[in-house]
């Protein structure tokens, strides 16, 4: 936790900015202060995170949240995707790189659909028929569309 003095001037800051705190929220509005981390020039850094074991709380969730709000960065989306084809890693993991991977890209629902197949190659679990499903849902969507365009 930070020292007092340091949450103090933070509460002032919040305080004075009014209408602008909604860049300190979740993703609620476009891209925030903590999508707005998001860019090339931290790929490295993200990369270390995203590949470190030890880390699993805060730091790996507040970067699976950049890379989902903020700008695409190119370089990690085949570390995005490993991740969420990774049997290995937690499912909260998996799901919010899907959701990361697919920010900002051309074809999402062939890449959906691709990564779906690929995903019936691992063992049966509880996880993946979860993630299955993450990735289905967006099928539904798209078919509702449709009908309601043709």
């Amino acid at each position: 936790m930070l020292r007092y003095s340091k949450r103090r001037r933070v509460a002032r800051c919040l305080t004075t900015w009014g209408s602008s705190i909604y860049i300190f929220r979740a993703s609620e509005v476009g891209v925030t202060a903590v999508g707005g981390l998001a860019g090339e020039d931290l790929a490295e850094a993200f990369t270390a995170i995203l590949t470190d074991p030890a880390d699993g709380t805060h730091r790996l969730m507040t970067v699976f949240e950049a890379l989902t709000v903020g700008r695409p960065i190119l370089s990690l989306r085949p570390l995005l995707r490993s991740i969420a084809l990774d049997a290995s890693r937690p499912e909260w993991q998996r799901r919010r790189a899907i959701e990361a991977y697919f920010n900002g890209v051309d074809e999402p629902m062939r890449l959906r659909r691709e990564m779906f197949d690929e995903l019936a190659d691992e063992p049966a679990s509880a996880a993946r028929e979860a993630i299955r499903a993450q990735l289905a849902s967006h099928f539904a969507l798209v078919a509702r569309f449709s009908q309601i365009e043709g």
